[in-house]
């Protein structure tokens, strides 16, 4: 079946927050990340299938979840989690601050790598704990990497308990080759140190370039690390999102368990049946979206490097974002982009980049025609102001 990622589908008055918090009803919306495609028809099928009983109960963990998460996982990812590694959780983020609750104490330093999703510094701080910094590096030959002594001496000098990590990465849309992940594996284990790895992001890859997950990195990954993930940005249900963790050692699992039990019922009926539908019959869908969105990036980039003025880009490995430089300061031109071009993106400054920050985040998961015309629009704003 050969899906339809260019239909243009008007989301507002659904109480999306990607439109309909637009006061102007008119702007082209790619702050928020989720998608602007049409769900797989498998998923829908299967809400409608279950949505036919009229009774949504308590409901038992089923085995079927399992197998979809670990079918999932191998045949996407070449890795194979065992059944007891499986532990179902809410929310990504909620999982984070039961694991910072259980592992670490209060004022203990957990180390991120900005520019970096900004609830990870949320979370931090309301458990807390307390933000340490490893900023990633940058080269306009190599792209983005690791400061990797910059890492080793972070929890050298805080004894930081945690390393969040962003895998792949959000906002910038790096990827983590194997042996960068054994390396922060390494410099953990060095220092008693934890790592927790989100890798909500794991599905969107391009151009030939593939994920690892934390524990195909080594097999010392199994004592220290958890991966977390959801189906929340991968199949775009974020409104019925199914969130699990994947623990290896017995010590963590126990931890998790333990705040889980305070926590309440991970177990949302309709978001398990989306789950499996996506895990077991959407491999397809997901093949396609993947190169309609590495089209679309390669398109987008093209066209910010070579028609909008004073900007510049690095064409994104992974993920739905786009990390757009320009040469004047965001906060000078914002308002323009909002106000006169109506395009809605994130300010780079949420995400804690350097001081005199340059950047944008852009979702570009939405119809290329659509984001051509908010590119378009951007240019012909910024060519009026002189830029």
């Amino acid at each position: 079946m050969i899906y339809d990622f260019d239909r243009v589908i008007d989301r507002r008055h659904t109480a999306c927050h990607r439109y309909d918090d637009d006061p102007t009803g008119k702007r082209i919306c790619l702050g928020i990340a989720d998608m602007d495609f049409a769900v797989a028809p498998p998923i829908t099928a299967a809400l409608e299938n279950r949505l036919s009983h009229p009774i949504y109960s308590y409901t038992l963990d089923e085995e079927r979840r399992y197998n979809a998460v670990i079918h999932w996982q191998q045949s996407r990812h070449g890795f194979t989690p065992r059944k007891e590694d499986i532990f179902w959780v809410p929310s990504v983020m909620g999982a984070i601050g039961w694991l910072l609750q259980a592992l670490t104490e209060p004022g203990d330093g957990i180390v991120i790598q900005p520019p970096v999703y900004n609830p990870f510094p949320s979370v931090i701080g309301a458990n807390g704990r307390t933000v340490v910094e490893n900023r990633l590096l940058y080269s306009e030959e190599t792209g983005w990497d690791v400061d990797l002594e910059g890492l080793e001496d972070a929890f050298r000098t805080t004894g930081a308990k945690v390393l969040l990590l962003c895998s792949p990465h959000n906002p910038v849309g790096m990827y983590f080759p194997r042996e960068r992940l054994r390396q922060m594996v390494d410099i953990c284990r060095r220092h008693g140190a934890y790592l927790i790895s989100d890798e909500t992001h794991s599905d969107f890859y391009f151009h030939g370039n593939a994920h690892t997950t934390i524990f195909q990195a080594c097999p010392e990954a199994d004592e220290c690390c958890v991966l977390l993930t959801s189906t929340s940005k991968s199949f775009n249900l974020a409104g019925i999102n199914q969130a699990y963790a994947i623990i290896r050692s017995d010590k963590l699992r126990a931890a998790l368990g333990h705040m889980a039990g305070q926590n309440g019922n991970p177990h949302n009926i309709l978001a398990f049946e989306a789950m499996i539908a996506a895990y077991t019959k959407c491999g397809d869908w997901m093949d396609q979206l993947c190169t309609y969105l590495g089209e679309s990036a390669d398109q987008a980039c093209k066209f910010i490097n070579g028609e909008i003025p004073g900007w510049s880009i690095r064409e994104p490995d992974a993920t739905f974002f786009l990390w757009p430089r320009s040469e004047r300061p965001i906060g000078e031109i914002m308002p323009w982009l909002l106000d006169e071009a109506l395009v809605e993106m994130r300010d780079g400054e949420r995400y804690n980049p350097m001081p005199g920050h340059h950047n944008l985040r852009m979702c570009f998961g939405t119809p290329k025609s659509v984001l051509m015309e908010a590119l378009e629009r951007i240019a012909d704003v910024l060519k009026r102001h002189g830029c």
